[in-house]
């Protein structure tokens, strides 16, 4: 009972020393895209995460919502477990299957020379390290 109690403690403790910083989107790599002409358009991509910590930490549960200029494109959700090493980048695949509709309005922006290519988005991340986790808010 008392090894438990000690355990307890110096959880409590440790937990108050640790404060983890939010991981940034960095870049969006190997932008791929296939099926154009098939009617099943998938565009693939990895998502560069920094972790700005000193320690390395798992994030899971990645949630991005996909925009181009105004218009969403996706939303895309990943409950894989990705390893981050301390203060270093990590590429995330992720992929989005786009209506006919959304390529339509990508295809526009191109041909008028508006938003083809002005990629945003926004999403939570959640990050783990022992017993401890938080949900950071990222944007790109």
């Amino acid at each position: 009972m008392r090894k438990i109690l000690l355990f307890v403690v110096a959880v409590s403790v440790l937990s108050s020393c640790i404060t983890l910083k939010e991981p940034q989107v960095r870049n969006i790599n190997n932008v791929n895209a296939d099926g154009l002409f098939s009617g099943h358009p998938k565009i693939s991509f990895d998502v560069v995460l920094y972790n700005p910590n000193s320690i390395g930490m798992s994030m899971t549960d990645l949630s991005l919502q996909v925009k181009n200029g105004n218009t969403i494109m996706a939303e895309i959700k990943n409950d894989k477990t990705f390893y981050a090493a301390p203060m270093t980048e990590t590429a995330i695949p992720l992929s989005i299957e786009p209506t006919i509709q959304q390529m339509n309005s990508l295809i526009q922006a191109g041909l008028g020379g508006g938003d083809l290519g002005k990629f945003s988005g926004s999403g939570t991340v959640t990050v783990r390290k022992f017993l401890f986790s938080k949900k950071f808010q990222i944007q790109f």
